[in-house]
């Protein structure tokens, strides 16, 4: 069991040649979470009755309920001959199956704003850590290459540079040669310092989720001068948590991520007022259809909970809106078509919105 990411959607989102199946559940963690994943599942079965039965029977083998732990407030399956797949939500889901060529993906899209993943790095002399992080807490990730400590990056090279003296029942690390001896250690330093971001960008090189830093001294602040990974954040979560319980340490790092998102936000919708003096944004459905096949959309904002029924051609972009929630919704083809041009898409709650309309977009030209 999973939480999704803005990459897991554009996997899930790529042309596929199958029958996609799609089932959302609720998940209230009693007794009646099993007749519910049963309920859905007839209903899967039903929604399949058009296809040859060895066909269906394949896509619902092994299709079994497979509950969050810890307990999540929904889950949500993929099932095609390519693809079997289970997400967690911990944010109210609307529950359905579909059947059509493509994945229904937009309640991951609700997921990923409330789990608003991060990563942390611990950064000391003797420890490097990454976690990842969501507003439930921290879990280690591991990294290839990342050196796990100071002595590790620097090698034989450093350890023959320095000498321990034992003074009184104390071990003092001394660094040889008296005027060397903050060049020599600084020199060491950028040397695990750029260890570190070397391996930090070949890992998050596909991420988008922020990155904070946190440890004592000077060496945060070094990484944060040579580390290139796009979405770094500013600050520094000070202080020694080698011996800290995750606990303690997402308990100081939560509420800066918390407050660069809000900030971001508001920053969505300030892009999108400035942008619109420039006819480099709209919220007209007609021109955000034909923007969205284009591949000119940047960012597209979406209302929670906001529908617009109606289709949307895959090839011109051509609107039509019905009052049928039948036709589908216009407002899932958005996401699609902008997640699979490489745009970004982002929800908001309807009060928030730039305008009236439940999307709005920044335009690429």
């Amino acid at each position: 069991m999973k939480t999704p990411t803005l990459d897991d959607l554009r996997r899930l989102l790529s042309p596929r040649d199958e029958t996609c199946l799609t089932i959302v559940m609720s998940v209230l963690n009693d007794d009646a979470d099993q007749a519910r994943w049963e309920g859905l599942r007839s209903r899967a079965r039903e929604a399949l009755s058009a296809l040859p039965k060895r066909e269906s029977d394949a896509l619902l083998d092994q299709l079994t309920l497979r509950l969050p732990k810890p307990p999540a407030r929904g889950l949500t399956v993929f099932r095609s001959k390519s693809v079997h797949e289970q997400y967690q939500s911990d944010v109210p889901v609307k529950e359905g199956v579909w059947v059509s060529r493509r994945f229904q993906v937009r309640g991951l899209l609700e997921s990923i704003r409330s789990n608003a993943r991060f990563f942390l790095l611990d950064l000391t002399h003797n420890r490097v850590a990454l976690f990842e992080g969501d507003h439930f807490g921290l879990a280690p990730r591991a990294v290839p290459d990342l050196p796990a400590s100071f002595d590790v990056a620097v090698g034989v090279e450093h350890a023959d540079r320095v000498v321990s003296l034992t003074s009184a029942g104390h071990t003092n690390t001394v660094w040889h040669g008296q005027g060397k001896l903050e060049a020599t250690r600084h020199e060491d330093e950028l040397k695990f310092v750029r260890a570190v971001a070397d391996a930090i960008k070949v890992n998050l090189a596909d991420e988008s989720a922020p990155l904070l830093v946190s440890g004592a001294g000077k060496l945060p602040v070094m990484f944060k001068e040579h580390c290139s990974y796009a979405h770094l954040l500013p600050e520094i979560v000070h202080g020694s948590f080698a011996n800290a319980q995750l606990g303690a340490l997402h308990a100081r790092s939560w509420p800066v991520v918390q407050s660069r998102l809000d900030a971001r936000d508001k920053q969505l919708v300030d892009d999108y007022h400035n942008s619109v003096s420039g006819d480099k944004a709209t919220d007209e459905v007609t021109t955000l259809g034909r923007a969205a096949v284009e591949g000119r959309i940047q960012t597209l904002l979406l209302a929670k909970d906001g529908h617009l029924f109606g289709k949307l051609d895959a090839k011109t972009g051509a609107v039509e809106v019905s009052n049928s929630a039948e036709q589908g919704d216009i407002l899932d083809r958005l996401l699609e078509e902008v997640v699979t041009h490489g745009g970004n898409v982002h929800t908001l709650d309807a009060g928030q919105m730039p305008s009236r309309s439940s999307a709005a977009a920044t335009l690429r030209w």
